[in-house]
């Protein structure tokens, strides 16, 4: 484990799915690992929040650099490369 304890999500925020760079399909359970290398690389993710139906988020990790762009709705992995 990375963690000592699992941490839990606040409120009703939970994991909608999560897409990997490496996966044609999302993962909606289990365990999911996004590994930073000490060079700064991350492998390319998209991590979709929500509450209800209708806020979502998504955390967008960029895999050149492990940056980790905030944007304030549904975008999938596709829609990100695009831009």
């Amino acid at each position: 484990k990375v963690l000592k304890q699992p941490e839990v999500l606040p409120g009703a925020l939970l994991f909608e799915n999560i897409e990997l760079g490496s996966l044609d399909e999302p993962i909606t359970s289990g365990l999911v690992y996004i590994h930073y290398l000490p060079t700064g690389y991350a492998d390319e993710a998209a991590i979709h929040l929500q509450i209800g139906e209708k806020i979502k988020w998504t955390l967008a990790i960029e895999p050149l650099t492990g940056r980790v762009d905030i944007i304030d709705e549904y975008r999938s992995l596709e829609d990100l490369r695009a831009k």
